[in-house]
């Protein structure tokens, strides 16, 4: 494994801990309650 490839692994693990963390407070959120507040797309 070179340089480059550790580097994406390493990225990878960092985004993955993030993606976790952020999957976890949108669980915890009822958008579905909040949705009819928001404004259309």
């Amino acid at each position: 494994m070179n340089l480059y490839h550790t580097g994406l692994s390493e990225l990878y693990q960092e985004i993955e801990t993030v993606a976790d963390i952020l999957t976890g407070i949108s669980n915890g959120i009822g958008f579905e309650r909040i949705r009819p507040i928001l404004p259309d797309p």
